[in-house]
């Protein structure tokens, strides 16, 4: 996976969990708190070099995504079941 695609993914997460934790979280500030990554993760993305884009990363962030992203359609899953 590349820098550019992690980033962009990320962004993507971040944004589902920020929705997710509307519904789940007691909260509010945890749902702001991933509405501002989700935009940091887009700044980053853009503010990329070509040559840095394409760059791999390491198998511990994705792993870490890989875990993150478990996390959020958990936190979904909950969401859906307040309905």
């Amino acid at each position: 996976m590349t820098k550019y695609m992690f980033f962009i993914e990320m962004q993507d997460l971040c944004t589902r969990a920020s929705q997710a934790l509307k519904v789940v979280s007691k909260n509010p500030l945890l749902s702001d708190f991933y509405k501002s990554a989700a935009q940091g993760y887009f700044r980053r993305a853009e503010a990329l070099s070509a040559g840095e884009a394409e760059k791999k990363i390491s198998s511990e962030l994705f792993n870490r995504k890989r875990d993150f992203t478990k996390w959020v359609e958990s936190q979904e899953i909950k969401a859906s079941k307040r309905f």
